[in-house]
């Protein structure tokens, strides 16, 4: 099977791990539009004309279904109602089934706690949503000090702490690659991982079984996103493979044969 996904950066890569960890015979094709990131301090209508972008772009290498890596994009496209012809799968959809507790925290983007996606879905829980924004630019930085990491964690988790939540949404998947830091700053929260949704859903289609690999395809610094995806382990999984996309007012075309993938008007 060929799955796709796309995300502004490394934060969908906490989905791939999870995906290529449980279905290994897989070939995946990921799009980071690393050039337009980040997507959670946008209006509306550029996230929603940069996710029509990837989903064409991912449609153009027959893919068999595509996920959204990204809370912000699925928050937008179930907001708005996007037309997603390629089976879609999104991150957000099983979060009701993945909660057990009464009062709930939900720390995500700007974007993502605008739409009140969370809210809506949980409805009739107490929730307390937090837009952790510069979490998002942390993470997307190369290895710093935990000590950083720690106070930016602080800033947006204080709040929460005193709240006492029974649960955390890591409304970003961002956050999962930090979430030992959040674990020990709020050790009574039990923490949701979303992207746990999505391998239950893909666990009911049929996978590959030979040896999987990955084709990332990446609109910024295809160098530095390398490194940043070597630092999170995936390369020891399975094969990789990296390439250029160039993407100028709204034309995105693939550096090396200057097919174009997809076009925008605005």
């Amino acid at each position: 099977m060929k799955v796709g996904l796309f995300d502004s950066g490394v934060g969908g890569l906490s989905v791939l791990k999870k995906l290529i960890t449980h279905f290994p015979g897989n070939t995946y094709v990921y799009f980071a539009d690393t050039l337009r990131a980040p997507f959670g301090t946008k209006p509306d209508a550029a996230i929603i004309s940069i996710v029509a972008d990837a989903i064409s772009f991912l449609e153009s290498k027959h893919v068999d279904v595509i996920v959204a890596a990204c809370n912000t994009a699925d928050s937008l496209i179930k907001e708005y109602k996007l037309d997603t012809p390629v089976h879609y799968v999104g991150i957000i959809d099983r979060v009701p089934e993945m909660v057990r507790g009464k009062k709930v925290a939900v720390m995500a983007t700007e974007a993502t706690v605008r739409t009140g996606v969370y809210a809506k879905l949980l409805k009739g829980l107490e929730i307390y949503q937090k837009a952790a924004q510069l979490l998002v630019s942390a993470v997307e930085s190369e290895p710093g000090s935990e000590k950083i990491i720690n106070a930016i964690i602080k800033h947006y988790l204080l709040p929460i702490k005193r709240w006492k939540p029974d649960e955390i949404v890591l409304g970003c998947t961002h956050f999962p690659l930090v979430s030992k830091f959040i674990s020990s700053f709020i050790p009574n929260a039990r923490l949701i991982d979303p992207a746990d949704g999505i391998v239950q859903k893909l666990s009911k289609m049929k996978h590959g079984k030979g040896k999987g690999m990955i084709e990332f395809y990446v609109s910024g610094d295809v160098g530095d996103f390398e490194r940043k995806v070597r630092r999170f382990g995936i390369g020891k999984i399975m094969p990789m493979t990296f390439q250029k996309v160039k993407v100028e007012e709204g034309i995105a075309v693939e550096e090396d044969s200057g097919n174009i993938w997809a076009i925008r008007s605005g």
